[in-house]
């Protein structure tokens, strides 16, 4: 329940969880009954509460008070410019798209779904957002297992968008509305919806984007209360398991767009049957491109992560799963004598 194993989870790692709040932080602390090599810091923090407040975490960062930060590559030159500050790139095994809940109107039509697909230019929106976005080529990420470097998303396509739409009901006279939940704050995600949503007026397609706490929208879209959300999702192996069976069969665990297809469903479970490799990543592949067809979800980029650190930082060695999966416990901190120890991202 929520107040039990999830707040006090057992384990038997190098940390344990000492503190978490959702809102402000995440406390882990060294566990001194770890069976392996004991970590070299005695605890790490993750703020949360200044994450959503790029200016707050530059101007801690800058003063020391944060030992490392998640950058993009156009703001390295002007962070650079204070020190030399130790950069580390991965590109993760990540998506970040656009979920429509397929259930509800309007977005229970999939000529809507797919008009609004073809009415975004993905290279567009790359340039516009900056270096570090990629252009996906669907929904699994560049070195995932049964990637491929063809597009299978619908093309850019604006007459077509306007046809589909007028086929659902819509048209300027009757222009289509909807509400667009998202917890992105940043810089590059304000750059990027106001480019999603310039794209879609092209087709009279006016979307209002409301932001939300991740709280609020982790709720809403578990609930399949937003109607369309945006949404990052990092895989927790390197298998297409993370992506296309926990998302999109209907039996997955967290299949939030309510999204059914016996085809489908049938292809992932022989896929996650067969013993030969290139067999089952052909199963993977045919799934993932009738998934696209349906278009319960339009990907949108996949990023290059970028994290700066403190130059006393030591032994980071970045994953391909985002911040949290790096081994924390190979960190260390080169502190002069009587210094003290605060190990914060």
């Amino acid at each position: 329940g929520p107040e039990g194993f999830a707040r006090h989870p057992v384990g038997t790692g190098p940390f344990r969880l000492a503190e978490w709040n959702p809102v402000t932080r995440t406390v882990l602390i060294a566990n001194e009954g770890y069976f392996g090599t004991p970590a070299h810091l005695d605890s790490v923090i993750l703020d949360h509460a200044i994450s959503e407040r790029q200016e707050l975490v530059k101007q801690a960062f800058l003063a020391g008070v944060l030992n490392g930060i998640q950058v993009r590559e156009n703001e390295l030159a002007a962070l650079m410019r204070h020190r030399e500050y130790p950069v580390v790139r991965r590109l993760e095994l990540s998506l970040d798209f656009i979920g429509f809940s397929v259930n509800t109107p309007p977005f229970d039509d999939v000529r809507v779904r797919k008009a609004l697909a073809m009415a975004l230019d993905r290279d567009e929106l790359s340039r516009a957002v900056g270096a570090g976005f990629h252009v996906p080529t669907g929904l699994l990420p560049p070195g995932m297992p049964g990637y491929s470097p063809e597009s299978k998303i619908p093309p850019s396509n604006i007459h077509e968008a306007r046809r589909l739409l007028a086929e659902a009901g819509y048209c300027p006279a009757h222009p289509l509305r909807f509400e667009l939940l998202t917890a992105s704050r940043t810089r590059h995600a304000q750059v990027r919806d106001s480019v999603i949503v310039a794209m879609l007026a092209r087709v009279d397609v006016y979307p209002e984007v409301r932001k939300a706490s991740w709280l609020e929208l982790n709720e809403a879209v578990q609930r399949r209360q937003a109607a369309a959300f945006e949404l990052s999702w990092i895989a927790d192996l390197p298998d297409p398991d993370s992506f296309l069976f926990t998302l999109l069969d209907s039996r997955g665990y967290y299949n939030i767009f309510g999204y059914s297809n016996q085809w489908v469903d049938s292809l992932l479970e022989a896929g996650g049957n067969e013993a030969n490799q290139g067999e089952r990543l052909l199963l993977y592949r045919e799934a993932e491109r009738l998934v696209l067809a349906d278009v319960p979800i339009i990907p949108i980029f996949n990023v290059l992560t970028l994290f700066a650190f403190q130059p006393d930082v030591r032994g980071v060695e970045m994953a391909p799963y985002g911040i949290c999966s790096v081994p924390m416990e190979k960190i260390w901190l080169e502190q002069q004598p009587g210094e003290a120890v605060h190990a914060g991202f």
